[in-house]
């Protein structure tokens, strides 16, 4: 079989979700299948997001994310959104969506000439078009779900913070410092942003209902889909973390030094590329009860909003509890985390993250030996099973928050049988394994076997 892999129509190479996609990709390859990869051609992302220049041509999710290059058809996309955001923040997503809409069909074209057999992608815009021209294309379209743009409409939807004030004022100033990096539709309440909403959640109902196969990251997504109606294929492909020899780095508190953490105290680490919704407030607040024998690290974020967190830590007197980084290159992610004793992932509760959370920051954690303190949120759940291989702790009560995180951080003995459980779970899921879960799901649904693997 000859799989195409379409990636976003419009979006930075190095975000979360495409280096997911090419891992995934690289990892197919490296199993013997036949795999073209389409992406859009954008140029490359700035230094500070890891953007690593080609030795020659355009720039792509490859070279970009600092990965193997595999054989990839790149597409000029993103002019028209790029343009209209210049003139106004309002109705920009009518753009987006066209320019979606035109890197879908372009890439139709090259699904033809290229003789595919099976087409996957996780745009959503790209799965309703190759729907639409299924009578022309023939081929089987495999839509990987991440998320339910209805879902997403509702993304900030958080209960309001408790009757502690100085936590509900916290949770406006991160919510302010973040918002530069909301990079959806869910804050456009004027009529056109409305009608787009309208507009993509019918389209995301024919695409889901149209693909031949679905691919989910999470159980919950999955049975989130089945109560919505769908009838047809549904398999859970969870996602991973990249393989030794691939940017993974052994736990080496010897590190500190030279990232500027410090020695004799326990680290733990956030690490994320953006801040938005993500539970940074939580963390703040759980970091007013810390023990002073504790330092948490958030990594992540672009250099002005950690100014401003940096700013917000002062102010509350949090200086020797609370170390901020802006995003670094994912290389250097990876020493962080050996450096550290435990990831956090204290998420709020909404739909979005409470079915749909499958972070590649969870399986970095596990893939470098840290237990994982995590909220207790169904999809997380999935993964982080309690004082075995992480802490599921509340989300919504920082002082207890700081207390389990207190306990767990005197005991060593605790510690090290979390982590080493963690480095296990870490085995099921590489994305060596992904690839091996995606090719026999489209193998057992009878896609493809026209082809062979080469």
């Amino acid at each position: 079989m000859r799989i195409a892999y379409i990636l976003y129509g419009v979006t930075t190479p190095t975000r979360a979700h495409n280096l997911q996609t090419v891992h995934t990709v690289n990892s197919l390859v490296d199993r013997g299948v036949d795999v073209w990869f389409i992406a859009p051609e954008l140029g490359l992302p700035s230094p500070r997001e890891g953007g690593v220049p080609p030795a020659d041509g355009p720039a792509d999710p490859f070279s970009a994310a600092n990965l193997p290059r595999s054989r990839t058809r790149l597409i000029r996309a993103g002019r028209l959104f790029d343009r209209h955001r210049r003139i106004t923040p309002r109705g920009r997503f009518w753009s987006l969506f066209l320019d979606r809409s035109l890197f879908a069909i372009r890439a139709a074209w090259h699904l033809m000439r290229d003789r595919v057999t099976i087409v996957v992608t996780r745009d959503v815009i790209a799965c309703y078009w190759l729907k639409v021209l299924s009578p022309v294309l023939r081929i089987p379209v495999v839509y990987e779900l991440h998320t339910l743009e209805r879902v997403m409409f509702d993304a900030e939807d958080r209960p309001p913070s408790g009757g502690d004030p100085i936590d509900a004022s916290i949770r406006r100033a991160v919510e302010s410092a973040a918002a530069a990096d909301f990079a959806g539709h869910q804050d456009d309440d004027s009529a056109a942003g409305r009608a787009y909403k309208r507009t993509l959640a019918a389209i995301e109902s024919r695409a889901i209902g149209g693909a031949d196969v679905v691919l989910t990251i999470t159980r919950a997504a999955e049975e989130r889909l089945r109560r919505d109606g769908r009838a047809g294929a549904i398999h859970v492909v969870p996602s991973g973390h990249p393989p030794d020899g691939r940017g993974g780095v052994e736990r080496d508190p010897g590190l500190r030094p030279g990232l500027g953490l410090p020695r004799g105290r326990k680290v733990l680490i956030h690490a994320g590329l953006s801040l938005n919704g993500k539970g940074i407030d939580l963390i703040f607040s759980m970091a007013r009860h810390l023990a002073g024998d504790c330092v948490v690290l958030i990594l992540g974020g672009e250099p002005f909003q950690v100014g401003a967190l940096e700013e917000l830590r002062d102010s509350l007197g949090l200086g020797s509890r609370l170390m901020l980084r802006p995003r670094v290159a994912q290389p250097d992610v990876a020493r962080y985390l050996a450096a550290c004793d435990a990831g956090l992932l204290l998420y709020p509760r909404t739909s979005y993250l409470a079915e749909f959370s499958s972070p590649l920051k969870l399986f970095e954690y596990l893939g470098s030996g840290l237990p994982v303190i995590a909220t207790g949120l169904p999809a997380l759940r999935e993964v982080i099973t309690d004082d075995e291989n992480g802490m599921l702790v509340p989300d919504d009560d920082p002082a207890a928050i700081a207390a389990a995180i207190d306990a767990l951080m005197r005991d060593d003995r605790r510690l090290r049988r979390l982590g080493e459980a963690a480095l296990r779970t870490a085995g099921a899921y590489t994305f060596a394994e992904r690839a091996r879960r995606i090719e026999e799901v489209l193998l057992s649904q009878g896609i493809g076997r026209g082809g062979s693997c080469t």
